[in-house]
């Protein structure tokens, strides 16, 4: 079977990701966030939108690793063109905009998937793996880290994403969520903090950095304390110190190439994707809502629509 391609949506700062990618698929191009002149570096073909790519190159699948102002156009494109499309966070559209989006979906669009990149890493499978021994216990507080470019869209997929991965880790769905956030010189501060269904909570904090989205990951549970550290890491379960935590190694703290991988190697093989229930939508959405006023108001502003 041939190497799957991809049509990469991608800012600056993911020049190093971009080029991991372009050694386990074969990228068609990038559509550069920031302008094509930023990504001259890269010896790959740079585009300014999905129409203008098609004209050249065809390829398999199209992600986007960063959100844009110009992704409701440019999933439009793709979708025109029957394009699977994978995105590391859901798009940022006008209520009008996604039911017309959703609805062309629905019926006999492409695959639209969106999140769960943290499902790709080995982190999260050895402490999914971990919290299902009985010595563990029942899940009580998981608190975790990730960063992004530190722009408002960018803090949104990634307060989105630890979402999703605290629903899997703590096993229930949330019912309360309060987020609170600030801003320096453009660049955003945010912590959700989120009480679950079976009384177990979670903080979820986003920074601007290049730390990986759920890189960082805390898990207490009624038997022990389950913790990823990408500095201090040791082998997964070693408790020669005789204390109820256990360390679990990091290796992957980008999980991008295997997560648009298994994307792509789905379709290749018309096995329908697990696609991102359009209805998780208006809960994300409301996340975004309630950022923009934590920001504005200044307050802890609860997501209403969870």
């Amino acid at each position: 079977m041939k190497k799957q391609s991809a049509l990469l949506l991608a800012a600056p700062s993911q020049e190093r990701l971009v080029a991991a990618i372009s050694r386990r698929l074969s990228v068609a191009g990038v559509i550069g966030l920031g302008g094509a002149s930023r990504f001259r570096s890269l010896a790959l073909p740079v585009f300014a939108d999905i129409d203008s790519a098609l004209a050249q190159v065809r390829p398999d699948v199209v992600c986007f690793l960063a959100p844009s102002s110009r992704m409701g156009d440019l999933l439009r494109q793709a979708v025109k063109s029957a394009l699977p499309v994978l995105s590391a966070g859901p798009p940022d559209l006008p209520a009008r905009a996604w039911r017309a989006l959703s609805s062309q979906i629905q019926l006999s669009g492409p695959p639209l998937v969106w999140g769960r990149r943290f499902a790709h890493s080995d982190a999260h499978r050895r402490m999914m793996e971990l919290r299902q021994q009985p010595a563990v216990g029942d899940p009580v507080y998981l608190r975790c880290v990730g960063g992004g470019d530190g722009g408002l869209l960018s803090t949104w997929w990634s307060l989105c994403e630890m979402v999703e991965q605290a629903v899997e880790l703590l096993g229930a769905d949330p019912v309360r969520l309060h987020v609170s956030a600030k801003s320096a010189r453009r660049r955003c501060n945010a912590v959700a903090s989120v009480v679950m269904a079976n009384r177990s909570s979670a903080q979820l904090v986003a920074i601007p950095s290049g730390f990986p989205c759920g890189g960082d990951l805390t898990l207490l549970c009624t038997g022990g304390l389950l913790t990823s550290d990408a500095a201090f890491g040791v082998a997964v379960g070693d408790r020669s110190v005789r204390s109820p935590d256990y360390w679990l190694a990091t290796p992957d703290l980008a999980p991008e190439s295997e997560w648009l991988a298994d994307f792509a190697g789905h379709c290749a093989r018309a096995d329908d994707p697990p696609r991102t229930p359009l209805s998780a939508y208006p809960a994300q959405r409301a996340l975004l809502v309630a950022l923009r006023s934590a920001l504005r108001r200044g307050e802890v502003v609860e997501a209403r629509a969870v």
